[in-house]
């Protein structure tokens, strides 16, 4: 069993549900997961306060994503900071494949 691939399958299925709404997941040692689906466009957005997230927190939630993930993703990362919190973004569009598998499973 891994919680992490449960815990962002869950998130997953909550952004789906509510297209167009951010849906957010903190863990246990303070790493937040932001994702947004709409449309055909995901955004999934990692972030931390007064520290970068690193590259290997990102591999992590992009291995355990549920779905299928470019590879572009990975390499189209975007670091910001605001208000205190630094933030590690990618985009991609969302493979027809993947949205079925969010319509079957109740998204």
């Amino acid at each position: 069993m891994n919680n992490l691939k449960d815990a962002l399958a869950s998130l997953v299925k909550t952004a789906q549900a509510a297209t167009g709404l951010p849906q957010r997941l903190t863990l246990r040692r303070g790493l937040r997961v932001d994702v947004l689906i709409s449309g055909d466009q995901t955004m999934l957005q990692i972030s931390r306060v007064d520290v970068q997230p690193s590259d290997h927190e990102l591999k992590i939630v992009l291995r355990d994503w549920p779905g299928t993930v470019p590879a572009s993703a990975a390499a189209s990362v975007k670091r910001t900071r605001y208000a205190g919190r630094y933030y590690l973004t990618t985009r991609w569009l969302t493979p027809p494949p993947q949205r079925d598998l969010f319509e079957e499973i109740g998204g």
